[in-house]
């Protein structure tokens, strides 16, 4: 059962967040899954589309790739796709993807075309923002995730704050102003994470120790945890649920393993 009574404070939530995986469980549950880069890559690509690890499953599974890419705006409620991602859908939707198709045909060849300005990540942001219907939110998943998963150089620096997302920047905010006031509270909050919780390793190979990436991702769910709205695990919770409505797919089937894993461990 996950506690949403109780609220804790950001370095708490943090570091549980760290250890029990609900940083990033999607990000652990795909390095763990080994995919071949050309399914990874397929398989990122309708992600950042539609931002739903279940409907990205189905999605790799089937045998004509952009057809069903196509077909998914034009079913409805069918495929539901994550709350960031609600605004793809309809002709926006159709005609980022009829796009995406006519100029990169591959997605390997898509990530390589979006890491080639790299490694700095601002050029790589700035680059997923000339496509069509990728903004603020997607900008920032893009290059975190490809570089997470090791298709994709992209190193984050401290001054990469000013790429978050709105929410992250609040939670990094509302860090600041009880712990740590600054007259930049964006680039405090994050460093106060890092001072306190620095030496944590991050996911999903557990290589390096936590940076931007990481701050970027415990402000986004700690803005959300004060609301009531993110009791630590629900991350974990959720992406199986997605998952479980595709479960006959493959790649379902790999992830949902690592992600009952980490569930068990909220128990």
């Amino acid at each position: 059962m996950l506690d949403n009574k109780v609220r804790l404070g950001a370095v708490e939530f943090g570091r549980q967040l760290l250890q029990i995986g609900d940083l990033d469980p999607l990000y652990i549950a795909l390095y763990e899954a080994e995919l071949p880069k050309p399914i990874l890559c397929k398989w990122l690509l309708s992600y950042f589309c539609f931002y739903s690890a279940g409907l990205s499953c189905w999605v790799v599974a089937q045998k004509d790739y952009w057809k069903a890419m196509e077909i998914i705006p034009l079913s409805g409620t069918d495929f539901p796709r994550g709350a960031e991602r609600r605004h793809f859908r309809d002709k926006l939707a159709i005609e980022a993807i009829r796009r995406l198709q006519e100029e990169h045909i591959d997605p390997v060849e898509w990530v390589s075309w979006v890491g080639k300005v790299g490694p700095a990540v601002k050029p790589i942001v700035k680059r997923v923002k000339l496509l069509y219907g990728f903004g603020d939110w997607v900008s920032w998943k893009v290059p975190d995730m490809c570089e997470r998963l090791g298709v994709m150089d992209a190193r984050f620096e401290d001054d990469d704050i000013d790429l978050m997302f709105s929410s992250s920047i609040q939670g990094a905010t509302e860090i600041s102003n009880r712990y740590c006031p600054s007259q930049n509270p964006v680039m405090a909050g994050h460093r106060y994470l890092i001072r306190k919780l620095g030496k944590m390793l991050a996911p999903p190979d557990y290589q390096r120790r936590i940076n931007v990436q990481e701050t970027e991702t415990i402000c986004c769910k700690w803005h959300s945890h004060l609301g009531g709205h993110y009791p630590v695990g629900k991350d974990t919770i959720e992406i199986k649920h997605g998952l479980l409505r595709y479960k006959e797919t493959p790649v379902a089937k790999q992830l949902i393993k690592t992600i009952t894993r980490l569930e068990e461990g909220l128990l």
